[in-house]
């Protein structure tokens, strides 16, 4: 299992895992991923997803689910696979699928008062077979 703290530090929104920060991450799939807020800081977080693919010597993505099975926490949270969201979420649980390659998410956040709302961050999951 991979889990995500959200949080927002000095501004900027961040993720650590397991200690290591930046939120990119690798994994087989079938390997669950997690990601929580950091109560202290966020109130509720926004995933978008992508699917990345070289193509003529350029990168393109293109929105893609990479899960098999989800599950999203929170009073008004919502799990959109047609557009590739999770919405208004405390907590997110994703089963990865069977489907290699690589994932771009966008992370956006609602911060706990009196934080100011923090950039979007763009890390990447890469699903091996």
């Amino acid at each position: 299992m991979t889990r995500m703290t959200i949080s927002i530090q000095g501004g900027q929104i961040a993720i650590a895992d397991s200690g290591k920060k930046g939120g990119n991450a690798r994994a087989r799939s079938g390997r669950r991923m997690v990601w929580i807020r950091d109560p202290m800081t966020v109130t509720s977080f926004t995933l978008k997803f992508e699917r990345l693919e070289e193509g003529e010597g350029a990168l393109s993505s293109s929105i893609d689910w990479p899960f098999a099975t989800t599950r999203a926490t929170g009073n008004t949270a919502k799990v959109d696979e047609v557009d590739c969201e999770v919405k208004d979420a405390e907590k997110f649980v994703g089963r990865l699928g069977a489907d290699p390659g690589i994932f771009k998410y966008t992370v956006e956040v609602t911060p706990v008062p009196p934080n100011q709302p923090a950039p979007a961050l763009d890390p990447i999951i890469i699903i091996e077979r």
